[in-house]
């Protein structure tokens, strides 16, 4: 079959492909929320790193069949290209490549790529499963190519019930839920879940996740206050949030930001009064109970998403890595 290959290197060039997009993340062999244009387009608008790059394929009826959606930078060793989304927000990447043609189509698109002048690719946060991890060694034999574990992402493979899940727990696990349950039981308290978020639900939610920490509330410059007040009501739009809060007497005291797509709960950031509330533990109860809204919704996995904090094998033991790849070349084109 015969392919044609374009570059997208404008904004509205970038938007118009939205639809299209979609449709072929979903017949991709890896389809995360952080590869959706809804993620990537709110990215690029408020980080805008130099030059947008994105490889397009279409067959021969015009059908979009694979994009590697880059960007490139001149730094002082010449121009790196890497991943939209790369790296700071967006915890699984990859291109967009429909599964049943990956054979046919990587070389193809790998060529576009190579015929591009550059002198380093950064390819990050791949998933395990991704299929770019093989084609970029094989392809690039002859440049210098070097696979690392970039972290993990410890999940929850959820069963059908919480009584099974509870009971896949380690007996002191199972102890402090419970005690922690009853605790809260003793207060005026309920949880809320909010599907498209006011101006207000995001600054409770940017407030709460400052209070958590020193490093969280550096995390909060304009750059990510910009990104977060875009990309929430537009995927809010597309009933992939859920924005969680648990109030104790009438006052909100923790927050969870959980992304529901492709039948997976994935827990993007949290946040809760670090002193006030601490003898309640609200930010584990919060974990509890998205949890069990979880599996009583049928989802198929609770993500953790990237980091190994000891908190979250609190709750699983189970995690998978995810990668960075980086070819560079002898020399510039």
């Amino acid at each position: 079959m015969n392919y044609t290959t374009k570059i997208i290197t404008t904004k509205q060039a970038f938007q118009d492909l939205e639809n299209e997009w979609q449709k072929l993340l979903e017949l991709s062999a890896t389809n995360q929320i952080f590869q959706t244009h809804a993620f990537l387009f709110s990215w690029w608008q408020e980080f805008h790193p130099e030059k947008l790059c994105i490889i397009t394929l279409r067959d021969a009826e015009n059908r979009l069949v694979a994009v590697a959606p880059l960007f490139s930078e001149e730094t002082s060793e010449g121009v790196t290209m890497r991943l939209l989304g790369c790296i700071n927000v967006s915890d699984y990447l990859d291109s967009l490549v429909q599964k049943q043609l990956q054979d046919e189509l990587y070389p193809i698109l790998l060529e576009s790529l190579a015929g591009l002048t550059w002198r380093s690719l950064e390819w990050c946060s791949l998933p395990e499963e991704s299929a770019s991890r093989v084609w970029l060694k094989q392809f690039f034999v002859s440049e210098r190519v070097v696979e690392t574990q970039q972290d993990v992402c410890p999940q929850i493979i959820l069963p059908k019930t919480w009584e099974i899940y509870l009971s896949e727990l380690n007996r002191k696990q199972r102890h402090e839920i419970r005690r922690k349950t009853r605790r809260l039981q003793e207060r005026e308290h309920r949880f809320e879940e909010i599907k498209n978020p006011t101006q207000q639900d995001i600054d409770d939610f940017i407030y709460l996740h400052k209070q958590s920490s020193q490093n969280k509330r550096d995390f909060w410059d304009n750059v990510h206050l910009g990104f977060f007040r875009q990309l929430l009501p537009e995927i809010g739009k597309k009933d992939w949030l859920r924005l969680y809060f648990l109030r104790v007497e009438n006052e909100r005291a923790a927050t969870m930001l959980i992304f529901d797509y492709n039948n997976q709960f994935l827990l993007y950031n949290s946040g809760f009064y670090l002193d006030k509330y601490r003898e309640l533990s609200v930010g584990s109860l919060l974990v509890t109970y998205t949890i069990k809204q979880a599996i009583a919704q049928k989802r198929q996995i609770y993500d953790f998403l990237r980091g190994d904090e000891s908190y979250k094998f609190r709750y699983t033991k189970t995690s998978k890595p995810i990668f960075d790849v980086c070819v560079t070349r002898a020399a510039a084109n």
